[in-house]
């Protein structure tokens, strides 16, 4: 059986690609809340409703609740004769990884008869950008999952990273603000298979024409702490992408008081960095509009004993260096108004200087901590930091 899912973060995009994605008459699992917030899942064959089934989260998130049936229900159709393809498609705020999820928890014999084709997002670009520069919290609009309260630029980033495809559902705005949006979801997810709906029958072909299908291990690269993937950029769109790169260890004092002049005008940021004070591992940085954060990428390839050896770390195997191994700052800023000689300047600023570099890790190590790396590294939560001005 091919899965397919349909993901998204406004109910308007989500009601406008069920409607078209319904044209091709897969057998549908859709999970919906009704008027009074419940949690109802409707299956259909494709040409009509089968069944419909409310359910109870009582006091799950829920993502939980979603999971928990998804595995019981995929785990039951997965023999189905009549059904080779079904749709998924999601409540809006649900992420995509609770398939994922669902489907890795079922034994490796029902993993066998399943295979996810795709995992598509819903978006609007119109309002991608301000979605995505905005620490609006989901509660403020509304969608309440019961899983703490991300803002909704963090979930689109995460939706984009984890999806293969995405569908642009255009909404009132002028032609500027859709291109800009366009040219958003192009460097943010690269990798993405783009389909734009207009009026009239859909014009979306077979969710799974001409592909081979979702891969998880590419999946799983670029939805790592600290990784960068990127657009061509030819420099002629609104929107830039500037890779950033030092090879010395960041001051952590330093650090911190330049961060909200680095990250000023740049709508995402990912990386790495190598801070001075935690010289043996890689720190992941994300900002996501006026939302930063650090955590604990791994130790570095160059001081494990093993090495590259069966390593998926692409990124740290193509930068290595003879002295340094794959240690160093390695950065992508994605905006509209993006200064790259400022943010090379701002980054050098932070480096050690000679006579810091000379003293060595022993040294570092007592350097003070102002970003409380050592103290989110102590557990699964990293450092994270409102830099609205």
């Amino acid at each position: 059986m091919r899965i397919v899912v349909l993901t998204g973060l406004d109910p308007g995009p989500l009601a406008v690609a069920r409607q078209h994605l319904a044209g091709h008459r897969l057998p549908t699992l859709d999970y919906r809340t009704d008027g009074q917030d419940r949690l109802v899942r409707s299956l259909g064959d494709g040409c009509g409703g089968l069944d419909s089934t409310t359910l109870h989260c009582g006091q799950r998130c829920v993502p939980c609740t979603v999971l928990t049936d998804l595995a019981h229900v995929l785990g039951e159709y997965s023999a189905a004769t009549w059904c080779e393809g079904l749709l998924i498609m999601l409540p809006p705020a649900i992420p995509g990884w609770v398939v994922l999820d669902a489907l890795g928890s079922l034994p490796p014999l029902v993993q066998e008869r399943l295979e996810l084709g795709s995992l598509i997002t819903a978006l609007d670009p119109v309002t991608l950008p301000a979605d995505l520069e905005s620490a609006e919290p989901l509660s403020s609009r509304g969608i309440r999952i019961g899983h703490g309260d991300q803002a909704c630029g963090g979930f689109l980033i995460e939706e984009l990273l984890y999806s293969d495809c995405y569908i642009l559902v255009g909404g009132p705005g002028s032609t500027a603000d859709f291109v800009l949006g366009l040219e958003l979801a192009r460097h943010v997810a690269p990798h993405g298979w783009a389909t734009m709906l207009g009026e009239g029958p859909s014009i979306l072909p077979p969710p799974d024409a001409g592909r081979d299908g979702y891969d998880p291990v590419e999946v799983g690269w670029r939805t790592s702490p600290g990784s960068v993937a990127v657009a061509h950029d030819d420099g002629r769109g609104r929107i830039r992408t500037h890779l950033a790169h030092t090879r010395r260890p960041l001051h952590p004092g330093r650090l911190k008081r330049a961060l909200g002049a680095i990250i000023r005008d740049c709508v995402w940021t990912r990386g790495r960095v190598w801070v001075s004070s935690v010289p043996d591992r890689k720190i992941a940085w994300t900002s996501i509009g006026p939302q930063f954060s650090l955590c604990n990428g791994g130790r570095w390839l160059a001081d494990r004993p093993e090495r590259c050896s069966g390593t998926l770390d692409t990124e740290g195997i193509l930068n290595w260096d003879p002295e340094l191994g794959d240690r160093g700052c390695w950065l992508a800023f994605t905006g509209e108004n993006l200064r790259p000689d400022r943010i090379d300047a701002l980054l050098a600023s932070c480096e050690l200087t000679d006579e810091e570099y000379a003293l060595g890790p022993g040294t570092w190590r007592r350097l003070p901590d102002p970003l409380h790396l050592h103290e989110s590294f102590g557990h699964a939560h990293p450092t994270t930091l409102d830099l609205r001005s």
